[in-house]
């Protein structure tokens, strides 16, 4: 599909060579983590999927801009500066919103999601820094075999379409149209219930559920789901009936709470 869109296998390999590179300077660096802390084998998969992904993403971002730019433009040096000025901002600004999205994690309350969005937030900041530095330099080396039809139309006109003038002309009531939906679609976020699901929302069909429902129903609720708990009975080794009464307040607050 590169290759289709950009016309020549140099062009096409920048944001694959770009991505690749930054992504194994990610991977660096989370390996290294992991001689100072406790750090799962998965999380490296999670994070090789998403830096490879954004890295790649990034990278066409600024190409693409370049591209454009470069319709108008005869100074391939300052093609790439407008390029990387402009777009190089979007990237950055999807990169924050992608590092702060898989911190997320961290609110689960889970310390193997939490590491998991850490190192992703690492390889996604490499890959930004990869489509700022690397990528421009690599432009700057192979221009000349990245194809640009300057017969296409102005570049200016190109970006005056009948929507952006929808957008600018009707600033205000786009931005409040804009917020209502956001809002809108943020409202189920106070009954969100954050934790593992476990095979109790697996297809009523499966195996799996089956078992579950059948442990639950001979068991009790919550069988599925069991918690240790060490409770410290020193002050209360000569008094079993103040034992008993506290165990069962304990009990009491236990089952009333909603896990």
């Amino acid at each position: 599909m590169l290759l289709i869109t950009f016309g020549s296998v140099i062009a096409a390999g920048l944001p694959i060579i770009s991505a690749l590179i930054g992504l194994a300077s990610g991977v660096g660096i989370i390996s290294l983590l992991t001689y100072v802390f406790d750090i799962p084998n998965v999380t490296l998969t999670l994070a090789v999927m998403i830096g490879l992904a954004v890295g790649i993403d990034y990278a066409l971002f600024i190409l693409f801009r370049y591209r454009q730019v470069m319709k108008t433009e005869t100074d391939y040096a300052k093609g790439i500066g407008l390029a990387v000025g402009t777009a190089g901002s979007a990237v950055i600004f999807a990169g924050v919103t992608v590092v702060i999205a898989v911190c997320g994690l961290s609110l689960v309350g889970i310390d193997f999601l939490a590491v998991m969005g850490f190192a992703s937030a690492i390889s996604v900041i490499f890959a930004v820094f990869s489509a700022l530095t690397l990528l421009p330099a690599l432009i700057s080396i192979f221009h000349k075999r990245i194809k640009v039809n300057k017969l296409q139309s102005n570049f200016k006109k190109d970006i005056d379409t009948p929507w952006s003038k929808f957008i600018t002309g009707n600033a205000l009531a786009a931005v409040l149209l804009g917020l209502i939906i956001l809002v809108a679609a943020a409202i189920p976020v106070s009954h969100m219930r954050l934790g593992i699901p476990d095979d109790g929302v697996k297809p009523a069909d499966s195996t799996q559920k089956k078992a579950y429902d059948i442990i639950s129903d001979k068991f009790g609720e919550g069988f599925n789901g069991q918690i240790p708990m060490l409770i410290n009975v020193k002050d209360k080794k000569d008094d079993p009936q103040g034992l008993q009464q506290d165990l069962q307040s304990v009990y009491k607050d236990i089952k009333d709470k909603k896990m």
